[in-house]
């Protein structure tokens, strides 16, 4: 107050004249502030990473406000220079925010971009006001300069989440009393970023063709700021069919899409989680013991919609993986009945019970049934010994035929292949060739 009075020039430094707060006993040089278009997002507050402290997500804006509180009269080689590096983290300036105002009007001044190590990069501001006179009209509501700018949080690899940045600003000045004064102060910023997560989970654990798997995602933020724009991709292995839409779950809200591209997921804040939930379907072509493979992958940026100064959200995955285990095991039986033969007076069980009996000559129908699990069992290939140490049955080509379902399949689609393996110019396997065999799972 007495410095006031004797009109020696400027005696404060102050951030809340310009804001419209009162004042406490701290003069302030510089001050982040946080209300309407005081930050260009309204996602993030303060806190995040220190207390008080404003947070800005990467690519976000805010308004830096400086007030110089004066006394009456005249002012020699009033310079502000304020900093907008720290600890290897950086704030941007805004092109054409900068304004200097006294009294509701502008304030010629002289202002420099001073890129201390030569990146391209605006790393301290100078505002050199030279000599300045403020009237005497005894009004205190009007004793003060205010300069504005706009800072970017950038997108350059020395900001990461959790960055904490104090920004000095210093005030010198002359008056003839006291031609070396000087004035600092200091205000932070935090920086925050989101940190994606996804789990991905399914039921049953293990299924054959036609079976219906239930899959959910658990999608996070475990980071410090928000996440916007997110998008989920879901590289599922062609053996999957999707049966049902995706139902977005977020905050007791339930949303049903036909695609995940569709989902209206335009935002998730830090420790915010969400699910998505859908069903898909095993379907035939997966060979039997198989596993599918499905990942999927959640991705965002740090400021919603499209803006060059974003920087994209490191996307998180997950993996899930179904094996194709069958309910019904392969097997294969072969019976010979009794036929109606050229000799009505053979039977059975005349030396082994349940055994069909042969003359000499005589001919009968073989079956071999094989019984295939859902899907598709690859390499189907059966062999049938006509041999044994007791003796030889022979084979009459063009007698074989074979279906599947009850339908006769056409000999153009398997194989018969008659095996001499003794090498006594005598068949005494044969060995029919299927390939893949497709068992509809529905």
């Amino acid at each position: 107050a007495e410095r006031l009075a004797a009109g020696t020039g400027p005696f404060a430094i102050d951030a809340e004249r310009a804001s419209g707060f009162r004042y406490s006993n701290r003069a302030y040089l510089i001050q982040l502030r946080r209300e309407g278009a005081g930050t260009s997002l309204v996602d993030t507050g303060e806190a995040a990473v220190r207390p008080g402290i404003t947070d800005l997500a990467i690519g976000e804006r805010a308004t830096v406000v400086l007030t110089i509180g004066l006394a009456e009269g005249t002012v020699n080689q009033l310079v502000v220079e304020d900093l907008l590096a720290s600890g290897g983290a950086q704030l941007g300036l805004l092109p054409g925010s900068i304004t200097a105002t006294h009294d509701g009007a502008d304030v010629p001044v002289t202002i420099l971009e001073i890129d201390d190590n030569n990146d391209g990069v605006t790393d301290r501001i100078r505002f050199d006001f030279g000599t300045f006179i403020n009237p005497g009209d005894n009004d205190l509501t009007d004793n003060a300069i205010v300069i504005t700018y706009t800072a970017i949080a950038l997108n350059r690899p020395g900001n990461s989440s959790g960055d904490q940045l104090d920004l000095p600003a210093t005030l010198t000045w002359s008056v003839p009393a006291n031609p070396d004064n000087q004035q600092n102060a200091s205000a932070g910023v935090d920086l925050v970023e989101p940190g994606l997560v996804i789990d991905k989970s399914f039921t049953p654990s293990t299924g054959e063709a036609g079976s219906l798997i239930s899959y959910r995602l658990t999608i996070g933020n475990n980071g410090l700021g928000p996440v916007y724009d997110l998008g989920i991709t879901d590289l599922a292995d062609p053996g999957l069919n999707l049966v049902s839409g995706y139902t977005l779950t977020q905050g007791g809200v339930t949303t049903t899409v036909t695609s995940l591209a569709d989902l209206p997921l335009l935002r998730l804040m830090p420790g915010e989680t969400v699910t998505v939930d859908y069903v898909q379907q095993i379907g035939d072509s997966p060979l039997v013991g198989s596993t599918l493979v499905n990942t999927a992958t959640v991705a965002g940026d740090s400021l919603p919609g499209v803006d060059p100064d974003e920087r994209d959200a490191v996307p998180a995955s997950d993996t899930a993986a179904i094996t194709l285990t069958p309910t019904v095991p392969v097997q294969i039986t072969k019976f010979i009945p009794v036929p109606s033969t050229d000799d009505p007076n053979t039977n059975a069980e005349q030396f082994r019970p349940d055994i069909t009996d042969f003359t000499i000559g005589e001919s009968g129908v073989v079956f071999l049934q094989v019984t295939l699990p859902k899907g598709t069992t690859g390499d189907v290939v059966v062999t049938d010994a006509l041999a044994s140490p007791a003796g030889l049955l022979g084979f009459k080509p063009g007698t074989v035929i074979a279906s599947l379902g009850g339908v006769v399949l056409d000999p153009a689609s398997y194989t018969v292949t008659a095996i001499d393996s003794d090498g006594d110019l005598r068949t005494d396997q044969l060995r029919f060739n299927f390939g893949d065999i497709v068992i509809p799972g529905s």
